[in-house]
Parts: C-alpha cells; structure tokens; sequence
C-alpha cells in the first residue's frame, strides 16, 4: 500500500508446507534514491496497518495478538492472527453486506449485460436482415456502442453509491454478460490468453466504478486508461 517512490506498507508471505496457514510480515519502507532502494522505517507499524485493514472485512472470522518474545528485526514480539472464513461464507456475507436493493443495484449490472448481449444480438439479426451489407459497416456502428457505452452506465449509476457494492455489482454484470455472450453464440472454450483479456478488461471498469463511488476523478481516469488500452490491444495484435 502506498507508491514505490514514496513512502509504502510492503508485505511478504510465506506458506506453510503442513497446515492451512501463511505467515506474513509487514514492514513500512521508502524509496532512497542515494541508496537506490527501500529503506526500511518500521515494522510494528506495518503490522499495526494490516490488522486495522482487515479487522472489519466480512472474511475476517477473527483478530486477536500472541506474544511470541522475540523482539529481534524490529519486531515488538507480538503476532497478529487474522482467521479467514470460507469462501462460501464470504459469499453469504457479502450478499448479506449488500442490504436492501435498489433500482441501482439492479440497473448496474442488467444496463451491461443488455449492452453486452444487446450489441450481439443486434449484430447478428442485422446480419440476417441485410445479408448483402458489408457486415464491417455493422461493426463500425456496434463496436462504438460496446467501447463506451459500459464505462459511461458504471460511472454514472456508480456515482454516491457504496463503493464495494459498487464495484460487486459491477464485476457481476460484467462477468456475467462475457459468460453470456460466448454461450449466446455456443463458444465453450477460448484461448487463455482471451481470458486473461476477459479479466482484465472486468478489473478495469471495476476501477471505474469504485472511482466514481468514491468522486476519485483520478482513479476513474486510471480505469478509463485501462479499459481503452485494453481494447486497443487486440486491434494492435497484442492480445
């Protein structure tokens, strides 16, 4: 947490060969540029930024201390045990955290999946209308739509929302509407490459819209940046 340059909480994590356990520390750290690296600052403080940072999310079963004695490396001698649920009570609670609905919460995730599926479903019924069309004239009209239509609905219906709902709702939809529209055509299996594409594409417009739930200008403008280079890539060849 925090920027390479500056100042910054870093962690490392170590998993367990027996037992269902990692162990990580946490140290606050700046960037030297007489020494060319990190310098580090502290480590309860890390630690201290850690336990604060998941003390209240819904997959924390747990927060205590155990004092272990060992003050070398700057430690204070204390452990900090974060337990975590399962996944599918992170699920529940996270359903649960969402509270009561609303036409946002709905209009969110079904204005992309419409969009998604509705420029599909436009592109091949107007494939069949005007076979005799060039369909490159169909993409320049659909493809516009699929580009800029997504981050405009999430920016705007995400804008003074809770921003985790926000950002859930959205990576819902979205998901969903790429799962739907590979079925709607019966493609099964894409290249790991596209998926990965996939991902990444759903990362960036959640940027958006935890950007625009929060009023952060620069953290949308971070996701829009992200969403068109991304859409660029295939164009380039890169993806």
């Amino acid at each position: 947490m925090g920027t390479y340059f500056g100042q910054r909480t870093h962690l490392r994590a170590y998993s367990s060969r027996s037992g269902n356990w990692t162990a990580i520390q946490a140290h606050t750290e700046y960037w030297d540029w007489f020494r060319v690296r990190h310098t580090v600052t502290g480590v309860p403080s890390g630690a201290r930024f850690v336990e604060e940072d998941l003390r209240d999310e819904p997959f924390v079963t747990n927060a205590t201390r155990t004092y272990h004695g060992h003050r070398s490396g700057g430690s204070s001698g204390w452990w900090t045990v974060i337990g975590l649920a399962p996944a599918l009570v992170i699920a529940g609670s996270t359903i649960r955290g969402i509270g009561r609905w609303t036409f946002g919460d709905i209009a969110l995730p079904g204005g992309l999946l419409g969009i998604v599926l509705g420029v599909r479903g436009w592109g091949l019924a107007t494939e069949a209308v005007f076979p005799s069309v060039t369909p490159k004239l169909f993409v320049a009209i659909g493809y516009p739509i699929l580009a800029g239509a997504p981050p405009a609905l999430v920016s705007v219906l995400s804008a003074d929302r809770p921003a985790k709902r926000a950002g859930l709702l959205t990576a819902l939809g979205f998901g969903t509407a790429l799962v739907f529209d590979l079925a709607f055509v019966g493609v099964r299996q894409i290249p790991t490459q596209h998926v990965y594409h996939r991902v990444a594409l759903t990362s960036a417009i959640v940027v958006i819209a935890v950007g625009s739930a929060r009023g952060r200008r620069r953290l949308v403008g971070v996701g829009v940046v992200a969403w068109l280079a991304l859409l660029a890539a295939p164009l380039l060849g890169i993806a």
